[in-house]
């Protein structure tokens, strides 16, 4: 089954680092479904400051 992501239209009203937080936050679910420790880490390599 293939796997993907969906945004409604709000997003593109904010700014851009929210948008790229955003973005980041539900690709990395593609990888875990959920906010557990590796999705934490996941976020936090390619984000550091996402918290």
């Amino acid at each position: 089954m293939p796997k993907s992501i969906r945004l409604n239209s709000e997003p593109a009203k904010k700014a851009p680092a929210c948008l790229e937080y955003i973005v980041l936050h539900e690709t990395m679910h593609l990888l875990e479904r959920h906010h557990n420790d590796r999705f934490m880490a996941l976020m936090d390599s390619h984000m550091p400051n996402w918290r």
